[in-house]
């Protein structure tokens, strides 16, 4: 599940600091890809499933892959993530904040 590996990254975290090395974990939350295309739907039913997964979120919308990965890159780098370690950065439009009203969704 993904508690237990935000957890098991964040203890090996400890384990490895004094090395200098990092880990981080990415938490995506609806992410557009060619999943639904993948399991047999159509462009149409691709579209809808996204559409409906983005009014899940505050930001109305589901991310892209090239978000998840400047994210990815972003605690990768040296450069700006240096001091970062042990972190579970969630990418998902704010959605794992917000009360679902799923009355509004109709």
């Amino acid at each position: 599940t993904k508690a237990a590996l935000d957890h098991f990254s964040r203890i090996v975290s400890l384990e490895v600091a004094d090395k200098g090395v990092r880990v981080n974990t990415i938490n995506p939350g609806p992410i557009r890809t060619d999943i639904v295309l993948n399991a047999g739907g159509t462009q149409e039913q691709s579209d809808q499933t996204f559409e409906l997964m983005g009014k899940l979120t505050p930001l109305q919308r589901v991310g892209t892959v090239e978000e998840t990965a400047r994210a990815i890159a972003f605690l990768a780098s040296d450069e700006h993530a240096s001091y970062i370690t042990g972190v579970n950065l969630t990418v998902d439009g704010g959605q794992q904040n917000m009360w679902i009203n799923l009355s509004s969704l109709s």
